[in-house]
């Protein structure tokens, strides 16, 4: 078996959910997975998730080792590499998540190319889509990754790109263009709470819920359950003392119902939410100021869900030619 290390140009671009899903084909298709993080931060979230959500049962025995675990603080670099050539060697597939490939404390770059040749690994470098940048992504710049790469995917392409890029796909070691995506791009309720600072009214059993699409309740000129049934799956950002605007809302399909200015919501609105069974939550900043720290909790919204690796799978699948797997599978893809 063989070690598969994941890099990115930039952090926020889809690495972790990326090996997310290679693990899940691995597994699925028969293999024996583990996952690995370079430079892992002391309980670090990506390491986790893959441990407990991707890994979970038997088969996460071995590799469910994670760095950390020492009184000293991380796993060391030296270690991580020892345990991946064991862990390869026992049979694995080894998904070793690296980091972005840009200037910050050291070089990161030259780090990760030295620790390529001592592991002689495959390489599969995730770039994030710009609208500044040509459409071919090629090489990773300034990183002579050679013989090493198996591939480069570019991510988060608006759809409206897709078509563009088609012709690139095989040239210049191109995999794959994976278009932005809603159930990608969302996050759950609990993390809505978290973020806003609500405090719970209703429904914090539906805190791993996911949120695709967000509505701002107000003076609407669209009948209520016209406007607010544009959208399923959606969280409705709404002052606390409009019950009418509530009410509305509350016919439609909802995923939450956010309520602003500290209000308590009325018995009607509380025992709706209840009937519909529908989270509850109210925020003490009002409309304007919970809809900025929204649009700060989206900017790069959390992946360690089942549903979003599932659906990441399903992107790779249909969007990104996975022939390299076939190595690392050895012949089981």
């Amino acid at each position: 078996m063989t070690t598969l290390l994941i890099t990115s140009d930039r952090p926020g671009v889809g690495k972790t959910a990326t090996a997310a899903a290679i693990v899940s084909e691995v597994l699925d298709g028969g293999g024996k997975a583990a996952y690995l993080k370079l430079f892992p931060t002391r309980a670090d979230p990506d390491v986790s998730y893959l441990h407990e959500h991707v890994l979970g049962g038997e088969e996460a025995s071995a590799p469910a080792q994670s760095p950390g675990s020492s009184s000293s603080g991380d796993m060391g670099l030296e270690d991580t590499l020892v345990l991946a050539q064991q862990l390869s060697a026992g049979g694995h597939v080894v998904v070793l998540e690296g980091p972005a490939l840009i200037p910050d404390e050291g070089n990161p770059a030259a780090r990760v190319e030295e620790i390529v040749r001592k592991l002689d690994c495959r390489v599969l470098y995730v770039k994030g889509y710009s609208n500044a940048e040509p459409s071919r992504s090629g090489q990773p710049g300034g990183v002579a990754f050679g013989k090493h790469l198996a591939g480069v995917i570019l991510n988060m392409v608006p759809p409206y790109r897709l078509s563009q890029l088609s012709g690139d796909i095989g040239t210049e070691g191109l995999l794959g263009a994976i278009p932005s995506d809603r159930t990608m791009a969302s996050v759950t309720v609990g993390e809505v709470a978290q973020g806003l600072n609500g405090t719970w009214v209703v429904g914090e059993e539906k805190a791993s819920a996911l949120i695709e699409n967000f509505l701002i309740g107000g003076n609407i000129m669209d009948g209520g359950e016209t406007y607010f049934g544009r959208h399923e799956n959606k969280g409705v950002l709404v002052r606390g003392d409009r019950p009418d605007i509530h009410l509305a809302c509350l016919n439609t399909e909802t995923a939450c119902l956010l309520l602003t200015g500290g209000f308590t919501p009325n018995q009607y609105v509380h025992h709706e939410a209840e009937q519909q069974d529908v989270p509850l939550l109210v925020m003490e900043k009002d409309t304007i100021a919970c809809a900025e720290l929204l649009d700060e909790l989206l900017l790069v919204p959390p992946v360690h869900h089942p549903d979003k690796t599932h659906r990441f799978r399903e992107l790779l699948r249909s969007h990104v030619d996975l022939g390299f797997l076939s190595e690392l599978l050895e012949g089981i893809a």
